[in-house]
């Protein structure tokens, strides 16, 4: 239960219900703005030609809680989605509360309120978000089967002593972290399993001639397009992306299709995409077509996929993605993903470490670490540099929440975000479904550019993790995080910032960028080559803060305004 205070006159009249309200624990705490607005109209319903099996669009069908969504599986958490930034003033919003429902959209709303209204917030910090109560703690957790798919993720992994043998890229990276870390530190290499570690593939449709059958295989680094090597030949893959690209290639050739000419730009098949759930060996098979709906690739695709579901031991389920534009991958559309083939909801379940009971749940839309028994190994290093105990970490670009989630049962409470709006149905489904060690934990999640993130969810967080793109780290983020910004007062509790990058020139470019006025100084890096047989190079590194910052704003203050929220608390 909580207490709704509003603005104004009307202020008065519920004064004297503050004590009652202090003492009761609230299903979600955070301030309220007074003025309300009713949501926007649902995108329209899909036309005739479109799919049943199309992605779940938010606030369509059956709500997924029901009307009596209390006596459904709850969870402690926010995911909101964010408008546009707008220059305001810096205010404390007016708290209000409500015993929610869940409206036929699956929103969360208050008792009394005439229509269904999303709830809004100006200003935002993680105390609002996670309230001092006490969190419940649980060492409960589902018991799970081994599977044969399913290997020991961290042992594998180990120390390269002979550094010697590093391709140039790896030696480059850690000369770089050397000669920002100084004296003060060595600076370790670590490398996993060398073969049979990728469970993702993207695989391109090839034939060597027009005589030769069709054969799936990867683009031969710096080639112009049309040179491939066999699927067969790249010890990487997970041994069950092979028998998949096998079915695959005995169905294609048993019909006739074209295959897309990049040139030209014709064909209708462009490529597959393969992930495999581990627990069950079983493959995630995406087919990309150069068509902008399933219209405009039949009867090929009837044709293929008859061929396919009848490899119930191969394959988990279909699903199709549509674009005739080749300027864009348009990956983000939802109206440009069908679900094809597969039981039930078509999600993957599989976990990042073999010894978790937390099950992650993810379709083709949403990006997950190709190595996972090298992942499991990166997360137990980010573990260790977190502050001692009580830390509050928030992680921007986490994508899906692997890190923040595997970090929950060790932190006070943990805020994410990340643009891709397909992870918020996959996240609510994951934390239905997890554990009470991992559903009774403070965390949020919001669906927003990086430096919207931090300016929304880092305020009061002593820790900082930033997943740094390709495109490297928004020049805004680094400007607050070194006293320049105009809203550097909200990262200023701010003592550790660990950036983990994919990329050398983002990573360094970044590094740099902190260090160079004296306010934060690197004080750990490593690397890992979580791609063995290529250039990746993958960097973590931390930096603790040198110099406090003001808490006071310089003057006016960017901060995201109009947030559209969905919350569930858990009694």
């Amino acid at each position: 239960m909580c207490v709704l205070i509003p603005s104004g006159g009307a202020r008065a009249a519920f004064v004297t219900l503050l004590p009652l309200a202090r003492s009761i624990e609230p299903r979600c705490y955070r301030p309220l703005r007074a003025r309300r607005k009713p949501i926007a109209k649902e995108p329209p319903a899909p036309t005739a030609e479109d799919s049943t099996d199309a992605l779940p669009v938010r606030g369509s069908g059956e709500p997924r809680f029901g009307n009596n969504w209390e006596s459904q599986p709850q969870w402690r958490g926010v995911i909101k989605k964010r408008r546009p930034r707008a220059r305001v003033k810096r205010e404390e919003g007016d708290q209000r509360g409500g015993s929610q429902q869940r409206d036929s959209h699956g929103l969360a709303r208050r008792q009394g309120d005439e229509g269904t209204r999303r709830r809004r917030t100006r200003h935002t910090s993680v105390d609002q978000y996670f309230p001092a109560a006490r969190v419940q703690e649980s060492s409960g957790s589902r018991d799970r089967t081994p599977s044969p798919f399913t290997s020991d993720n961290t042992e594998s992994v180990r120390l390269v002593i002979d550094t010697s043998a590093l391709s140039s890229p790896a030696q480059a990276a850690r000369e770089f972290l050397a000669s920002r870390l100084g004296g003060s530190g060595r600076v370790d290499v670590f490398i996993g399993p060398t073969t049979g570690y990728r469970i993702s593939a993207r695989l391109f449709p090839f034939r060597r001639d027009a005589a030769s059958p069709i054969q799936l295989g990867l683009r031969e680094k710096g080639a112009d397009g049309s040179r491939f090597v066999p699927a067969s030949e790249c010890g990487a893959h997970h041994p069950r992306i092979a028998d998949a690209a096998s079915a695959v290639e005995g169905a294609l050739n048993r019909m006739k299709i074209s295959i897309y000419d990049a040139e030209m730009r014709t064909g209708d098949l462009r490529a597959f995409g393969f992930i495999v759930e581990r627990p069950s060996g079983l493959v995630q098979l995406t087919e990309y077509w150069n068509a902008a709906n399933v219209a405009g690739c039949r009867p090929a695709i009837d044709v293929l996929n008859k061929n396919l579901r009848s490899r119930t031991d191969v394959f988990h389920s279909i699903w199709a993605h549509f674009n005739d534009d080749p300027s864009q991958m348009a990956t983000l559309q939802r109206a440009k993903w069908r679900k094809i083939w597969g039981k039930g909801d078509g999600y993957l379940r599989d976990s990042v470490d073999a010894k978790s009971s937390l099950q992650l749940l993810t379709t083709p839309p949403i990006p997950r670490p190709h190595n996972p028994q090298h992942f499991a190994f990166l997360l137990q290093q980010v573990r260790r540099l977190l502050p001692p105990k009580d830390s509050i970490v928030c992680e921007l670009d986490a994508g899906m929440g692997y890190l923040g989630l595997s970090l929950l049962p060790h932190v006070r409470a943990v805020s994410c975000c990340d643009g891709n709006e397909f992870i918020i149905d996959a996240l609510s489904r994951t934390l239905d479904e997890a554990p009470d060690a991992i559903s009774s934990r403070p965390f949020a999640f919001e669906t927003m550019r990086p430096h919207e993130g931090a300016l929304a969810l880092a305020e009061g967080a002593d820790t900082l993790i930033i997943n740094a793109p390709r495109s490297g780290v928004d020049p805004d983020l680094l400007s607050d995080l070194n006293n320049e910004g105009e809203s550097s007062w909200v990262l200023a509790d701010t003592r550790r910032v660990i950036l983990l990058a994919p990329h050398q020139p983002a990573f360094q470019t970044a590094a740099n960028k902190l260090v160079e006025r004296g306010v934060w100084r690197m004080v750990h890096g490593e690397l890992h080559l979580m791609s063995p047989g290529t250039d990746a190079v993958v960097s973590l590194a931390a930096f603790d803060r040198q110099v406090d910052a003001s808490r006071e704003p310089p003057g006016d203050n960017m901060i995201p305004d109009d947030a559209e929220w969905v919350a569930v608390g858990r009694d």
